[in-house]
């Protein structure tokens, strides 16, 4: 995407805390966004990555590498230290806990403010492919082909008062939150409105084939069912759900299994209340366009009742959920990895010899998006300022910086014909290990980490709409009590796991640890040389 020089000019002076968003437009995108607008005109909002995570292990090093390298917001570690196995602990254990984690950060005022857009990912089985940019680009695009669909499914509630001379329409619903889809509900009963009650996927009917939506090992079923390891949308709204979610656990005995049970419920409640609101309008046949027959294996309704009657008339159950049903954000893996393959877009003869691009239905069009192919090179120049944090070595950061996004293998879903932002290994676990040496910045992880805390503060740029980085940090994580972990404290002895490359241990590479301040001033050994 195209630079916007004067706008980065602008926002020198700019000295807000959190990665923060500058822009004139997205907010609107968005309705409920309150306008918080700094001194040089822009409207600022905050962007905030949160990964739930009680301990260190290799999977999470692999979530936070992934995470840096790409130039994501340094990570929040919600739990980071918490034992939930502890008698004393009102948290039944670790994925119930990790509602209230979330939640109790998502109510610091002085950290998160409702205007603030969060991404919550799993910390042991997520990893990050293409960069933010392009994550926060789709995450609007999403919303506003959700909002098209939703527009014309339940048509204008009313007309309001004009404001600030623009005439402005309240729909009955809206969608503002984006979790990942998956293709097996789960741990839910059939019956529940988790299941029987959630709208069938927009990918196309017969995606798969003459089989779609008749394996009964889901495989070849379109996904549409929520998953709670990946979300992305507003403080406000993230907040609501993650309330009633703790609500449930802590009133209903809902968080016995954890959070994938409670937030695939909650996601049923609010398409079982909408259909409500169809019938009541007596326009049922519309929604059944929409949602298209419910004959699919996994969707075991009994069309009568759901599990849950929703008798609750003061609890509201509308929270502006949607998915990502053709994984342009987030991949989630389970009985999905035959749908992905690792391509090389400039190879015409890879995309024609794949047995799956043959196969596939929407093979012809597998071509690289323009989101990436204009977004930041995946491997920058050099940085070889004298002196800084993990100072240029000829023989640790050489990187290919003629190589663009065409050049380098991407796991890209085949049948929704998507290059996903992040992989979700929900499901086998046996890919966290075979796949990692696949991905594209895997041969070079070291060099990328080391070149992301070396370079300086750079903004993430979306259009016309920037986001700066003004806590500090670069290479590790926050915890959610405030304490900065450098990736060497957190994942120091993983390095064979995540990097593979022999270099032995971070900051050592070369011998005696180095250690640097914040200015590139050597705080604890001695310079090549000296």
């Amino acid at each position: 995407m195209r630079r916007n020089v004067s706008l980065l000019m602008a926002l020198v002076s700019t000295s807000l805390m959190g990665f923060v968003w500058v822009g004139m437009s997205l907010g609107s995108r968005l309705g409920k966004l309150k306008d918080n607008h700094s001194s040089n005109g822009f409207i600022d909002h905050s962007f905030h990555l949160l990964i739930p995570a009680s301990r260190t292990t290799p999977e999470l090093c692999k979530t936070l590498i992934s995470a840096n390298i790409l130039n994501y917001p340094p990570p929040i570690l919600v739990n980071f230290g918490k034992d939930f196995n502890d008698a004393d602990s009102n948290n039944t254990g670790s994925h119930t806990g990790k509602l209230r984690g979330v939640l109790d950060h998502l109510r610091d005022d002085r950290q998160i403010h409702d205007e603030d857009i969060l991404l919550v990912v799993d910390g042991y089985d997520v990893w990050f492919q293409l960069p933010p940019e392009i994550m926060i680009e789709r995450y609007y695009a999403l919303l506003d082909k959700a909002n098209a669909r939703l527009k014309k499914e339940y048509r204008v509630l009313a007309r309001e008062t004009p404001v600030h001379n623009h005439s402005t329409q309240a729909f009955t619903f809206s969608q503002t939150v984006v979790y990942g889809a998956d293709k097996a509900c789960w741990p839910n009963p059939p019956e529940d409105p988790a299941c029987a009650d959630i709208p069938t996927s927009t990918l196309p009917r017969m995606v798969y084939g003459p089989r779609t939506n008749k394996d009964s090992d889901d495989y070849l079923v379109r996904p549409r069912y929520l998953n709670s390891g990946t979300v992305i949308g507003p403080a406000s709204d993230l907040k609501a759900i993650y309330n009633y979610a703790v609500d449930k656990v802590e009133n209903e005995n809902r968080g016995v299994i954890g959070d994938q049970f409670v937030l695939s419920e909650i996601f049923g409640e609010q398409e079982a209340q909408r259909r409500k609101t169809l019938d009541s309008r007596q326009t049922a046949s519309a929604w059944f366009r929409w949602r298209g027959p419910r004959s699919d294996p996994s969707a075991a309704r009994a069309d009568a009742t759901t599990a849950n009657d929703l008798s609750d008339s003061h609890q509201d159950h509308e929270f502006s959920i949607g998915l990502d049903y053709e994984s342009a954000l987030f991949q989630t893996m389970t009985h999905s990895h035959e749908d992905l393959e690792f391509i090389t877009y400039n190879s015409t003869t890879h995309l024609s010899s794949s047995p799956k691009t043959r196969n596939s239905p929407r093979h012809h069009h597998l071509e690289l998006p323009l989101d990436i192919q204009d977004s930041t090179p995946p491997f920058p120049s050099n940085i070889t300022t004298k002196n800084p944090i993990h100072a240029f070595s000829p023989n640790l950061d050489i990187l290919p910086t003629t190589l663009s996004w065409l050049n380098i293998p991407l796991a890209t879903n085949i049948y929704a014909s998507s290059i996903p932002t992040l992989l979700h290994f929900n499901g086998d676990k046996s890919y966290l290990n075979t796949w990692w040496p696949r991905m594209w910045f895997h041969p070079y992880a070291r060099a990328l980490l080391r070149q992301h805390i070396r370079t300086p503060q750079q903004p993430i740029i979306v259009g016309d709409e920037v986001w700066w980085d003004r806590r500090g940090g670069k290479g590790g994580a926050w915890t959610d009590t405030g304490r900065w972990m450098d990736w060497g404290e957190i994942c120091g002895g993983f390095e064979e796991q995540v990097f593979g490359d022999g270099l032995g241990r971070w900051g050592m590479e070369e011998g005696a640890r180095k250690v640097y301040n914040g200015f590139g001033k050597l705080l604890i050994g001695v310079e090549n040389g000296g």
